[in-house]
């Protein structure tokens, strides 16, 4: 009986290592994707708001979005929805939105794409309606408060329209210099 009982355990004992050791061959030839590589984001942000000051603690710039990836591969920034408020030393408020976005190596220059909105809300005596530029894509300068773009614009306020193609626009002097093929409506006041 002491005889079989030993026969068991051995046996068990060599079914045990065999399946360990089959275990650790299968695995280690199974390619698992490493949560580190470069296509992968490696921090993820969600309801993000980034105020930046100027000297007098008034807001010079502030950037929302719903969620933010980033991935170590070029330092890069992926935005939803983003939404960018900047301030001018004039006080003029610009408001920015867009469908995506995206920063590369910092935040010195950042791309927005699908449904761009530059905004300048601002009504006084002269401006009785918000001036609205609309494209497709546009690349933005927060620092210097510069954005350019090589794709179709049009420029609304109230019932004014004007086309373009390609723009420059200075939101700290609040210039925009229009590139080509531009066209225009202007509907005089009664």
């Amino acid at each position: 009986m002491r005889n079989k009982a030993w026969l068991y355990t051995i046996l068990l004992l060599i079914i045990i290592v065999i399946s360990s050791w089959f275990t650790f061959i299968v695995t280690k030839n199974m390619s698992l994707p490493h949560i580190n590589q470069a296509t992968n984001p490696d921090t993820f942000m969600k309801n993000v708001v980034y105020t930046e000051h100027d000297q007098n603690g008034l807001i010079h710039t502030q950037i929302y979005t719903p969620t933010i990836a980033h991935y170590q591969n070029n330092d890069l920034y992926v935005f939803t929805k983003p939404q960018f408020k900047t301030v001018t030393a004039n006080k003029q408020t610009w408001i920015i939105t867009a469908d995506m976005g995206k920063s590369i190596y910092g935040s010195d220059k950042i791309k927005l794409w699908h449904n761009v909105k530059i905004v300048e809300p601002e009504l006084t005596d002269t401006h009785k309606y918000a001036f609205i530029i609309t494209t497709n894509s546009i690349t933005i300068y927060p620092k210097t408060k510069f954005a350019t773009t090589e794709q179709p614009i049009i420029i609304t306020q109230g019932e004014n329209v004007t086309k373009a193609v390609g723009a420059e626009a200075d939101l700290k002097a609040g210039t925009i210099k229009l590139l080509s093929k531009v066209e225009g409506t202007y509907k005089l006041k009664n």
